[in-house]
């Protein structure tokens, strides 16, 4: 594997663990994600990643380790560290009492956003997530593609630097994951720096420029997303549809 020096990290991790119940979930890893990049933690599911997720984004706390955003210490600076993040997690967690708009407006309050800023930037992800047509919708009329779409307008409420998205295209049809992670292409072009979890090589081939596979909490191997790809197969993960054999 390559090692290549990340030159401009905005997300460091320094010999990172995790204890539950004397069991190790997370062990030792070190990673680097350099600014403006993907980066993709690629393994099979109960392999770690979603813990060392949440320990980037402050739900967790390190039973050993630091984790630094832009340079700030996640545990010592959590306020100041969840305003750098936006969080797509595996689970929905709308509100299905309220419309699709009406769920922006309300999760605006937590990313400081009030009054007419609020109604602007709703409409503006609306539109950039092509969910206006379905603004006035209760979430339950929703499909699961467009719920995710949701989830990942209300990560970008705040203007994020860093996208953390932890199986973000899980449960969805071909179609719908194409169309999200084109979101995701895009939002990487304009310079948001990615962080994705996942048990499906192809959502990283997407949008990862690196990545490094998870196994029973250590990180086995790391480099290029061509390099990963081709070790995938000797840890059982997935090249997603239509894919007879790894890159």
């Amino acid at each position: 594997m390559s090692r290549k020096l990340i030159s401009d990290p905005v997300i460091v991790l320094e010999r990172v663990s995790r204890v539950f119940d004397r069991r190790c979930v997370v062990d030792g890893i070190s990673l680097a994600v350099g600014r403006g990049s993907g980066f993709g933690l690629l393994g099979a599911n109960g392999a770690g990643k979603s813990t060392t997720l949440k320990m980037i984004y402050g739900s967790l706390r390190p039973s050993a380790g630091r984790i630094l955003v832009n340079g700030m210490d996640v545990v010592r600076q959590p306020r100041q560290v969840k305003r750098q993040l936006g969080i797509v997690p595996q689970d929905d967690l709308l509100d299905g009492d309220l419309g699709v708009y009406d769920n922006l407006l309300f999760h605006a309050r937590y990313a400081g956003i009030s009054g007419r800023n609020a109604h602007h930037r709703a409409q503006q992800l609306l539109e950039s997530m092509e969910l206006d047509p379905y603004a006035d919708q209760l979430i339950g009329q929703l499909s699961s593609g467009l719920r995710r779409r949701l989830v990942l307008a209300r990560a970008l409420l705040g203007a994020p630097s860093i996208l953390v998205l932890d199986e973000p295209t899980r449960g969805l049809d071909r179609d719908s994951r194409q169309l999200y992670l084109e979101k995701l292409r895009q939002l990487k072009k304009e310079g948001l720096t990615l962080l994705v979890a996942t048990h499906l090589a192809e959502e990283l081939e997407a949008v990862c420029d690196r990545a490094a596979i998870m196994d029973q909490g250590r990180l086995v191997e790391s480099g290029s997303f061509a390099e990963i790809c081709k070790l995938a197969v000797r840890h059982n993960i997935p090249m997603g549809e239509g894919r007879a054999a790894p890159c």
